[in-house]
């Protein structure tokens, strides 16, 4: 159910509407689009970064000082920050984006004995919607994965850091755009600080017929239930936290390190959530461990358990107990001996991530990129036509 407060007003629909209706009108130039353009926005955007830095950095300091004022934990408001490393950070990303080659458009599947080639071709979904945290970095990785991947975007984030991602659309992406010869209006930010607008972006499957939601809890649940009663697709990341197995011939030093590697940002979806101990060694290893997570300034919660424990991830160091939890386990991905904050878009391929898909359903899984952003269409043409 939809609570009073989250009800789409009728300002907000319109806003929203009018989001997706500009960048709509942007798809089929978009679409048509030569690579080398695709890539000298990013680039462009990259470049832009350090010339607007002290904008960004105004702009997002006003996000910081409104949410300490409303109580906003250190974790959040970590992530929130934007900082000269973190941007230099952001143009190192998109400039790795724009050296990646595009996925070729059309592939030869099968020559016929008939005279018929059939080809899988490659189509962008046209507009894609996207809800997430209030992370202003994201309004760039987002908008930069839409772009490689040929596809408008209308985005709407956490009401804290929209004075940031108003920044960053202004001051990098629609000028980089403009520069680049490509429409700026292809990327749009929902300018309503209202949660309702989440609710009126999922509910237009005309104009935005794919939409991501990243966040995590019930918000983001009910937000995917919503899109489906008007028949919009939805790639959620509801949950996150990394799991850390600790088997019983686990080396201490290895262990303690991992822990320390997972839990560097507190913020972030992929951070140690749940530490699971051979219940052989539990009582011998446990007090290292919480040596380690107390110079972290990280108080356990010790079982028994009354809280909802979290999965995605799991780690293990011993050759036989791996391979028999590296079977068993059906998760978006699991590692050996390897920190829970390598399932990441970056870190892991290399690749900014529009968010970590954990559906138990065949699509996407894992750090969603700008290469499940497509949609595929078979066609069927005469082989002389492929060589004339």
């Amino acid at each position: 159910m939809i609570s009073d407060a989250n009800r789409q007003t009728p300002s907000t629909e319109e806003a929203v509407r009018a989001c997706a209706i500009r960048a709509k009108q942007s798809c089929a130039a978009l679409e048509r689009a030569a690579d080398t353009d695709i890539d000298a926005a990013l680039r462009g955007m990259a470049e832009r970064l350090p010339v607007a830095r002290h904008a960004l950095v105004s702009a997002n300091e006003e996000d910081l000082a409104a949410a300490v004022s409303a109580g906003m934990s250190p974790a959040l408001q970590d992530r929130l920050r934007l900082t000269g490393p973190r941007l230099e950070a952001m143009a190192a990303e998109l400039r790795t984006l724009a050296d990646v080659a595009h996925e070729p458009r059309n592939k030869v599947l099968e020559e016929r004995s008939d005279g018929l080639t059939l080809l899988e071709r490659r189509r962008p979904v046209g507009v894609i919607g996207a809800n997430f945290e209030a992370r202003p970095n994201v309004t760039l990785d987002i908008a930069s994965q839409f772009l490689k991947s040929r596809n408008a975007g209308v985005l709407r984030t956490g009401s804290a850091a929209l004075r940031s991602s108003r920044a960053v659309v202004e001051q990098v992406i629609a000028p980089a755009l403009r520069e680049a010869g490509l429409d700026p209006d292809a990327i749009q930010l929902v300018p309503s600080e209202n949660r309702s607008a989440a609710y009126a972006l999922v509910s237009l499957p005309e104009l935005i017929p794919l939409v991501i939601l990243r966040g995590s809890g019930e918000s983001t649940r009910d937000l995917g239930r919503e899109a489906a009663r008007h028949g919009v697709r939805t790639l959620a990341h509801a949950d996150g936290g990394g799991v850390l197995y600790v088997d019983s011939a686990a080396d201490d030093k290895a262990v303690h390190q991992l822990i320390a590697d997972s839990l560097d940002r507190l913020g972030v979806c992929n951070r140690l959530n749940l530490l699971l101990i051979d219940q052989s060694v539990y009582d011998e290893r446990l007090p290292g461990i919480l040596q380690v997570l107390n110079r972290l300034g990280i108080t356990a919660s010790l079982p028994p358990h009354t809280h909802p424990r979290g999965y995605e991830w799991s780690l293990d160091p011993k050759r036989a107990a791996t391979a028999q939890f590296i079977d068993a386990y059906t998760g978006s991905g699991v590692f050996w001996n390897s920190t829970t904050r390598l399932l990441d878009g970056f870190k892991l391929l290399r690749l900014p991530e529009i968010g970590i898909n954990i559906d138990r359903v065949p699509g996407p899984r894992g750090p969603v990129s700008f290469r499940d952003l497509h949609l595929r269409q078979y066609m069927v043409v005469p082989s002389e036509r492929l060589t004339s």
